[in-house]
Protein backbone atom coordinates (compact mmCIF):
# COMPACT_ATOMS: atom_id res chain seq x y z
CA UNK A 1 0.00 0.00 0.00
CA UNK A 2 1.83 3.34 -1.46
CA UNK A 3 -0.13 5.80 0.57
CA UNK A 4 -0.55 5.52 4.50
CA UNK A 5 -4.20 4.82 5.95
CA UNK A 6 -4.08 8.09 7.96
CA UNK A 7 -2.10 11.18 7.82
CA UNK A 8 -0.24 10.75 11.31
CA UNK A 9 3.12 8.96 11.72
CA UNK A 10 3.06 5.32 12.92
CA UNK A 11 4.57 6.47 16.54
CA UNK A 12 0.41 7.20 17.42
CA UNK A 13 -1.15 3.47 15.59
CA UNK A 14 -0.56 0.49 14.63
CA UNK A 15 -2.25 -0.73 11.89
CA UNK A 16 -2.02 -4.65 10.20
CA UNK A 17 -4.00 -6.63 7.72
CA UNK A 18 -4.52 -10.08 8.36
CA UNK A 19 -6.79 -12.12 5.82
CA UNK A 20 -8.70 -14.57 7.98
CA UNK A 21 -10.74 -16.72 5.86
CA UNK A 22 -9.36 -17.55 2.33
CA UNK A 23 -12.59 -18.00 -0.28
CA UNK A 24 -12.28 -20.70 -2.86
CA UNK A 25 -13.79 -24.13 -4.28
CA UNK A 26 -13.25 -25.57 -0.81
CA UNK A 27 -15.39 -23.15 0.59
CA UNK A 28 -17.76 -22.65 -1.92
CA UNK A 29 -18.13 -26.64 -1.58
CA UNK A 30 -19.02 -26.57 2.26
CA UNK A 31 -23.12 -27.06 2.83
CA UNK A 32 -23.47 -24.26 5.12
CA UNK A 33 -26.05 -24.85 8.17
CA UNK A 34 -28.67 -22.09 8.74
CA UNK A 35 -29.71 -24.10 12.17
CA UNK A 36 -27.51 -25.27 14.80
CA UNK A 37 -27.77 -28.46 16.73
CA UNK A 38 -29.65 -27.26 19.25
CA UNK A 39 -32.19 -25.88 16.84
CA UNK A 40 -31.16 -21.74 17.16
CA UNK A 41 -30.78 -19.96 14.08
CA UNK A 42 -27.11 -20.09 12.74
CA UNK A 43 -26.49 -16.41 12.86
CA UNK A 44 -23.25 -16.77 11.31
CA UNK A 45 -24.03 -18.45 8.29
CA UNK A 46 -23.14 -15.43 5.78
CA UNK A 47 -19.16 -16.38 7.18
CA UNK A 48 -19.62 -19.37 4.78
CA UNK A 49 -20.74 -18.70 2.07
CA UNK A 50 -17.75 -19.16 0.27
CA UNK A 51 -16.36 -15.50 1.28
CA UNK A 52 -13.60 -13.97 3.63
CA UNK A 53 -13.04 -11.27 6.14
CA UNK A 54 -9.94 -9.05 6.81
CA UNK A 55 -8.83 -7.97 10.06
CA UNK A 56 -7.23 -4.55 10.89
CA UNK A 57 -5.47 -3.65 14.46
CA UNK A 58 -5.98 0.43 15.00
CA UNK A 59 -3.81 0.91 17.97
CA UNK A 60 -3.85 4.13 19.28
CA UNK A 61 -0.87 5.21 21.82
CA UNK A 62 -1.56 9.10 22.36
CA UNK A 63 1.90 10.86 23.02
CA UNK A 64 2.35 13.86 25.68
CA UNK A 65 3.95 14.62 28.98
CA UNK A 66 0.53 15.34 30.17
CA UNK A 67 -2.95 13.60 29.96
CA UNK A 68 -4.31 17.00 28.11
CA UNK A 69 -1.31 16.75 25.65
CA UNK A 70 -2.07 12.88 25.07
CA UNK A 71 -5.62 13.32 24.65
CA UNK A 72 -4.73 16.38 22.09
CA UNK A 73 -2.93 13.63 20.41
CA UNK A 74 -5.58 11.04 20.26
CA UNK A 75 -7.87 13.81 18.59
CA UNK A 76 -5.56 14.59 16.05
CA UNK A 77 -4.89 10.97 15.20
CA UNK A 78 -8.13 9.75 14.92
CA UNK A 79 -9.36 13.06 12.77
CA UNK A 80 -6.76 12.30 10.20
CA UNK A 81 -7.54 9.02 9.76
CA UNK A 82 -8.38 8.73 6.31
CA UNK A 83 -11.43 7.16 5.60
CA UNK A 84 -12.22 7.25 1.76
CA UNK A 85 -8.73 5.77 0.98
CA UNK A 86 -9.05 3.05 3.57
CA UNK A 87 -11.88 2.10 2.13
CA UNK A 88 -10.32 2.35 -1.17
CA UNK A 89 -7.89 0.00 0.11
CA UNK A 90 -10.81 -2.30 1.70
CA UNK A 91 -12.54 -2.57 -1.66
CA UNK A 92 -8.76 -3.53 -3.30
CA UNK A 93 -8.84 -6.84 -1.08
CA UNK A 94 -12.29 -8.02 -2.28
CA UNK A 95 -12.92 -8.84 2.01
CA UNK A 96 -16.68 -9.07 2.29
CA UNK A 97 -16.18 -8.01 6.31
CA UNK A 98 -14.28 -6.39 8.45
CA UNK A 99 -13.12 -6.95 11.94
CA UNK A 100 -11.94 -3.00 13.22
CA UNK A 101 -10.24 -2.76 16.54
CA UNK A 102 -12.20 -0.31 19.54
CA UNK A 103 -9.41 -0.99 21.69
CA UNK A 104 -6.46 -3.46 23.09
CA UNK A 105 -3.75 -2.30 25.54
CA UNK A 106 -3.30 1.04 25.20
CA UNK A 107 -6.02 2.43 27.14
CA UNK A 108 -7.53 5.03 24.43
CA UNK A 109 -10.57 3.99 22.64
CA UNK A 110 -10.59 4.82 18.77
CA UNK A 111 -13.86 5.52 18.68
CA UNK A 112 -15.84 7.97 20.98
CA UNK A 113 -18.15 6.76 23.73
CA UNK A 114 -20.11 9.13 25.81
CA UNK A 115 -20.09 7.02 28.43
CA UNK A 116 -16.22 6.88 29.24
CA UNK A 117 -16.28 10.46 28.77
CA UNK A 118 -18.38 11.01 31.56
CA UNK A 119 -16.28 9.03 33.95
CA UNK A 120 -12.94 10.03 32.94
CA UNK A 121 -13.13 12.81 29.60
CA UNK A 122 -10.06 12.15 27.42
CA UNK A 123 -9.40 8.64 26.35
CA UNK A 124 -12.23 8.23 23.59
CA UNK A 125 -11.62 10.70 20.51
CA UNK A 126 -13.62 13.49 19.28
CA UNK A 127 -14.49 11.85 16.11
CA UNK A 128 -17.35 8.72 16.02
CA UNK A 129 -15.01 6.76 13.76
CA UNK A 130 -16.24 3.32 13.81
CA UNK A 131 -19.87 4.48 12.96
CA UNK A 132 -18.74 6.01 9.77
CA UNK A 133 -17.00 2.52 9.21
CA UNK A 134 -19.77 0.45 9.60
CA UNK A 135 -21.78 2.93 7.34
CA UNK A 136 -19.45 2.98 4.28
CA UNK A 137 -19.28 -0.86 4.72
CA UNK A 138 -23.10 -1.18 4.52
CA UNK A 139 -22.99 1.33 1.68
CA UNK A 140 -20.94 -1.25 -0.12
CA UNK A 141 -23.08 -4.27 1.28
CA UNK A 142 -20.36 -5.23 3.77
CA UNK A 143 -19.98 -5.93 7.27
CA UNK A 144 -18.49 -5.03 10.39
CA UNK A 145 -17.17 -6.59 13.48
CA UNK A 146 -15.45 -4.88 16.63
CA UNK A 147 -12.43 -6.12 18.29
CA UNK A 148 -12.35 -5.28 21.87
CA UNK A 149 -10.55 -7.16 24.91
CA UNK A 150 -12.77 -9.71 26.91
CA UNK A 151 -14.34 -7.93 30.35
CA UNK A 152 -11.68 -9.73 32.09
CA UNK A 153 -8.26 -9.13 30.91
CA UNK A 154 -6.17 -7.17 31.90
CA UNK A 155 -4.90 -5.57 28.49
CA UNK A 156 -7.35 -2.86 27.98
CA UNK A 157 -6.34 -0.77 31.51
CA UNK A 158 -8.04 2.66 31.63
CA UNK A 159 -11.69 0.68 31.02
CA UNK A 160 -10.91 -1.71 33.67
CA UNK A 161 -10.09 0.61 36.51
CA UNK A 162 -12.64 3.01 35.47
CA UNK A 163 -15.51 0.30 35.44
CA UNK A 164 -14.19 -1.28 38.56
CA UNK A 165 -12.48 -4.49 37.54
CA UNK A 166 -12.69 -6.58 40.66
CA UNK A 167 -15.88 -4.94 42.49
CA UNK A 168 -19.22 -6.52 42.58
CA UNK A 169 -20.96 -4.63 39.33
CA UNK A 170 -17.92 -5.10 37.11
CA UNK A 171 -19.46 -7.46 34.62
CA UNK A 172 -22.79 -5.59 34.07
CA UNK A 173 -20.67 -2.10 33.85
CA UNK A 174 -19.00 -3.62 31.25
CA UNK A 175 -21.52 -5.11 29.76
CA UNK A 176 -23.27 -1.74 29.34
CA UNK A 177 -19.94 -0.07 27.94
CA UNK A 178 -20.76 -2.98 25.16
CA UNK A 179 -24.10 -2.05 25.03
CA UNK A 180 -23.45 1.47 24.34
CA UNK A 181 -21.65 1.03 21.23
CA UNK A 182 -24.23 -1.76 20.31
CA UNK A 183 -27.16 0.71 20.21
CA UNK A 184 -25.13 3.11 18.52
CA UNK A 185 -24.32 1.58 15.60
CA UNK A 186 -27.29 -0.43 15.37
CA UNK A 187 -27.31 -2.16 12.67
CA UNK A 188 -24.70 -0.84 10.96
CA UNK A 189 -22.51 -3.46 13.47
CA UNK A 190 -23.25 -7.04 12.07
CA UNK A 191 -20.70 -8.50 15.07
CA UNK A 192 -17.88 -8.82 18.18
CA UNK A 193 -14.57 -10.45 18.01
CA UNK A 194 -13.73 -10.74 22.27
CA UNK A 195 -9.84 -11.22 22.87
CA UNK A 196 -8.21 -13.28 25.96
CA UNK A 197 -11.31 -14.77 27.56
CA UNK A 198 -11.52 -16.63 30.81
CA UNK A 199 -14.15 -19.49 31.56
CA UNK A 200 -17.27 -18.17 32.67
CA UNK A 201 -20.97 -19.82 33.22
CA UNK A 202 -23.43 -19.73 30.25
CA UNK A 203 -25.90 -17.21 31.89
CA UNK A 204 -22.35 -14.58 32.38
CA UNK A 205 -21.54 -15.34 28.69
CA UNK A 206 -25.48 -14.71 27.45
CA UNK A 207 -25.52 -11.27 29.12
CA UNK A 208 -22.53 -10.50 27.34
CA UNK A 209 -23.85 -11.92 24.32
CA UNK A 210 -27.54 -9.50 25.01
CA UNK A 211 -25.40 -6.69 25.15
CA UNK A 212 -23.73 -6.93 22.04
CA UNK A 213 -27.16 -7.86 20.83
CA UNK A 214 -28.81 -4.61 22.04
CA UNK A 215 -28.78 -2.84 18.54
CA UNK A 216 -29.12 -5.50 16.15
CA UNK A 217 -30.33 -9.07 17.13
CA UNK A 218 -28.84 -10.62 14.62
CA UNK A 219 -25.20 -9.66 15.59
CA UNK A 220 -22.63 -12.68 15.76
CA UNK A 221 -20.53 -13.00 18.74
CA UNK A 222 -16.80 -14.48 19.01
CA UNK A 223 -15.44 -14.68 22.60
CA UNK A 224 -11.33 -16.15 22.30
CA UNK A 225 -9.24 -17.64 24.83
CA UNK A 226 -6.45 -17.59 22.61
CA UNK A 227 -6.76 -21.58 22.34
CA UNK A 228 -3.70 -21.88 20.35
CA UNK A 229 -1.26 -21.14 23.82
CA UNK A 230 -2.87 -23.85 25.66
CA UNK A 231 -1.85 -27.27 24.33
CA UNK A 232 -3.91 -30.03 23.15
CA UNK A 233 -7.49 -27.37 23.82
CA UNK A 234 -9.31 -26.75 19.98
CA UNK A 235 -13.27 -26.44 21.69
CA UNK A 236 -14.15 -22.97 21.81
CA UNK A 237 -13.76 -21.07 25.22
CA UNK A 238 -17.62 -19.98 24.87
CA UNK A 239 -19.72 -22.74 24.14
CA UNK A 240 -22.22 -21.06 23.19
CA UNK A 241 -20.96 -18.32 20.48
CA UNK A 242 -22.01 -17.72 17.00
CA UNK A 243 -18.35 -18.83 15.50
CA UNK A 244 -15.10 -19.58 16.47
CA UNK A 245 -12.76 -16.89 17.28
CA UNK A 246 -10.11 -18.68 14.92
CA UNK A 247 -7.12 -18.72 17.29
CA UNK A 248 -5.92 -22.17 16.91
CA UNK A 249 -2.71 -23.77 15.44
CA UNK A 250 -3.96 -27.28 16.50
CA UNK A 251 -5.48 -27.67 13.49
CA UNK A 252 -2.33 -27.34 11.03
CA UNK A 253 -1.80 -31.48 11.49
Amino acid sequence: MERSVVKETTRSYTASLLVLLAAGSACAQVEVKTVKPDGTPNKAAWMAQGTYGMMVHYLIKPQGDTPEAKTADLNRTVASFDLDHFMEQFDETGADWLIFTLAQGTGYLSSRNEMIDDLQPGLSPNRDLIPEIGEALHNRGKRLIVYLPGAHTAADPNMKRLLGQGTDGYAERHNELIRHYSLKLGKHLDGWWFDSCRPQPDAAWQKEIDACRAGNPDSVVAFSGAEFCAAGTIKPRCPIEDYHAGEIHLLED
